[in-house]
């Protein structure tokens, strides 16, 4: 199935004490991945991932990032973390929406929220290595911290498996 059109997928997880939302833009060459996350403890975070598509397969596919900005109301762009190569994102499309009923812990089950359905999982690839901004001392960086490090607090959203629906 080649994806002619722009298919959006959209996912969220919440308790009293915050959430993060997951939003996915994808077409054949190009994807975006809007990450929204206000916990409390936290600063809030509003970032878009900017990818290359690589659709490998009908139900399987790469998104290599590319670039990435604001999304809150400053539109300013991020610089990417250093890493050792291209930071990489899998995804596999389910053939059918799956029922995501089952809480993965004690408070998500007493005063969580999430989609109750998904049919992509979205995910930060094994092998992707990159700095969150703590592996060295401030003023050895090439670039200031404060302009990759909300992209690298995106991309740890997305270590563990992100369960999306599809829009509309």
């Amino acid at each position: 199935m080649k994806i002619a059109e722009v298919l959006h997928f959209q996912g969220f997880r919440a308790t009293g004490c915050g959430q993060t939302r997951v939003r996915l833009l994808l077409d054949a060459t190009e994807a975006r991945v809007q990450i929204r996350s206000r916990w409390m403890g936290q600063d809030p975070l509003a970032v878009e991932l900017q990818c290359t598509h690589h659709h490998l397969d009908d139900l399987f596919g790469v998104l290599e990032l590319i670039a990435a900005k604001s999304i809150s109301e400053d539109p300013a762009p991020y610089t990417l973390p250093p890493s050792d190569g291209p930071v990489l994102l899998e995804y596999v499309r389910l053939p059918t929406p799956q029922k995501g009923v089952v809480a993965g812990s004690d408070t998500m089950y007493a005063a969580g929220a999430w989609n109750t359905t998904f049919s992509l999982l979205l995910w930060l690839h094994p092998d992707a290595t990159f700095d969150t901004g703590r592996d060295l001392p401030p003023e050895e960086y090439d670039e200031p911290v404060e302009q990759f490090l909300p992209v690298s607090k995106g991309l740890l959203w997305l270590e563990q498996p992100s369960k999306l629906e599809i829009e509309g």
